[in-house]
């Protein structure tokens, strides 16, 4: 890369620290969440490209730098939009505001979190429990299956009330919590995404929610740094993994295969992982590949794929062969001329999608109104304190959702319209049964 490039590096990320440093922390840390996700696909695989080098052939068969060079950009839109630009709307100087870390020293407000925190942990296992049966429902089926995810709003607000309590020993137990939660993901799917992003973004709110310092964020890229060995030793063995699971094993053999992945793993040097997560968790080359293939032979999809993505908000039970065809191997194929095997699952990302649709501009564009979206949650979720626990733990699904496990238009409008239902039922309930009662209670 030239010496442009890394001097681009240098200010967007500095750019990025100054936008959290005049916040003074990143308290429920929805801002941050997206940022990290964006970093992790498009930028962090070209600087340890840069680093390490690389022996993938895919890296040298487009020029790998315009994308990178697309993904700062973007990068910066996103966080003036989300950390300038909303504030200005909102008219406040920066969305976190005080009360959250006052809060932290009221034992009833802490108390009340934890039971929230804990209650959609344990709704959010039960619902990953009871997954495949849900999906066989119509239409419910579809609001009941995005309980699994209740989870990761239940560990984002456990981390958060902990740290502001200042109660560590308990903010341990959530994040190994939260671990073994991804290794039953892992073993069920085959995909451990939830886990490296995740726990950057959950490491990341735990040394820096409460206050910004240099010391902490030192720790947290640390800490970061530290996650990389887990992350390499999934990179190294997954693929046993997933071939189980293609050959229909059971679920505690599965487990079995994602433990010795973590547990008895390759010997792996730094070079190794570099070289495995260019080509695992890396979409730099995609990217590039897209900027090359279209438009000079692919033509701009011009925005029909979002329109096609409308149609995952219309029911089954109206639109019975109702089919949401944006996204998948075929999708990426056509924008980028690279082919796949019939059986190869390939992600993509939002600003895959936007620049297919609408080249360079419309990524800008696009990530500038994507951090007003992760912006807006953020300040729903600040403004909801103390006590309107719906808006709080609802923004945090949401910005969860979007984050963690969508990657296209058409995910969210499938997960995020029937979560936000599913949210709506669950405290319902349990307004009437037993959480809101005791959350009352908590809060006195």
């Amino acid at each position: 890369m030239s010496n442009w490039t890394y001097l681009a590096y240098l200010a967007v990320f500095g750019f990025w620290f100054y936008c959290v440093y005049r916040d003074g922390r990143t308290g429920i840390g929805i801002r941050l969440m997206f940022g990290i996700n964006l970093s992790l696909y498009f930028l962090v695989g070209p600087a340890l490209g840069e680093v390490f080098g690389t022996e993938d052939l895919r890296f040298f068969l487009h020029p790998v730098e315009p994308a990178a060079q697309l993904a700062l950009g973007a990068l910066a839109s996103y966080v003036f939009a989300a950390y300038l630009l909303m504030p200005v709307l909102v008219r406040r100087r920066t969305l976190v505001p005080d009360k959250l870390v006052r809060l932290g020293q009221h034992p009833g407000w802490v108390a009340t979190q934890v039971r929230l925190g804990w209650a959609l942990v344990g709704l959010g296992t039960f619902g990953l429990l009871t997954t495949g049966m849900a999906s066989r429902i119509p239409t419910l089926g579809a609001v009941l299956g995005q309980m699994g995810q209740l989870a990761d709003a239940g560990f984002l607000i456990l981390v958060v009330a902990y740290v502001t309590a200042r109660r560590f020993r308990p903010l341990g137990w959530v994040l190994a919590v939260m671990f073994g939660r991804g290794l039953i993901l892992a073993a069920i799917s085959g995909h451990a995404a939830v886990i490296v992003i995740g726990g950057c973004v959950a490491m990341f709110i735990a040394v820096t929610t409460d206050r910004l310092r240099l010391g902490r964020v030192t720790a947290g890229l640390l800490l970061a740094l530290v996650l990389t060995v887990p992350t390499s030793y999934w990179l190294a063995g997954r693929s046993d993994l997933r071939q189980a699971i293609r050959e229909g094993a059971s679920l505690t053999d599965t487990v079995s295969l994602t433990l010795d992945i973590f547990f008895s793993p390759r010997p792996m040097a730094a070079s190794g992982f570099a070289d495995r997560y260019r080509q695992r968790g890396d979409y730099s080359d995609l990217m590039a590949a897209a900027m090359t293939h279209t438009p000079a032979i692919q033509p701009y999809a011009g925005g029909d794929t979002y329109v096609e993505s409308l149609s995952a908000l219309l029911p089954r039970f109206i639109w019975t062969d109702k089919q949401v065809i944006a996204g998948g191997n075929e999708f990426v194929s056509q924008y980028t001329g690279v082919t796949f095997a019939h059986e190869t699952s390939v992600a993509m990302h939002y600003m895959f999608e936007m620049y297919v649709n609408f080249g360079t501009p419309g990524v800008v564009i696009g990530m500038m109104l994507l951090g007003l979206l992760m912006a807006g949650l953020e300040h729903l979720y600040y403004i909801s304190l103390p006590e309107r626990f719906f808006w709080q733990y609802a923004s945090v699904y949401a910005a969860a959702a979007i984050s963690l496990s969508s990657d296209r238009a058409s995910d969210v409008l499938m997960t995020v319209p029937p979560g936000l239902v599913m949210c709506a039922l669950v405290w319902y309930l349990a307004s009437a049964a037993v959480i809101a009662p005791r959350l009352g209670e908590a809060a006195q």
